[in-house]
């Protein structure tokens, strides 16, 4: 999802440095796992915070791999089992 979305907003002359970037992060496969806590995200924060796809897949992935997600957009992500924090 996230690589689909880099590309999908890139100028051609800026692929090469999107992919050197790319290339030094992590990439986190959706698996049955993730795919379940989104499941789950959905099921518990779709009604009172209309929480969509994309964020439950990334708040998730987030659980899964025991990492920070950074937003800036906290209200995207009700949960209180992950850690957020704000950009600036």
């Amino acid at each position: 999802i996230i690589i689909f979305f880099f590309h999908k907003l890139l100028f051609p002359n800026e692929y090469k440095v999107v992919e050197m970037l790319l290339s030094e992060l992590k990439i986190v496969n959706l698996d049955i796992i993730i795919s379940k806590l989104t499941g789950n995200y959905r099921m518990i924060f779709y009604k009172s915070h209309s929480l969509k796809i994309p964020d439950a897949v990334i708040a998730a992935t987030a659980k899964f791999t025991n990492t920070i997600l950074v937003t800036k957009n906290l209200k995207h992500f009700p949960m209180d089992d992950i850690q957020k924090i704000k950009p600036y």
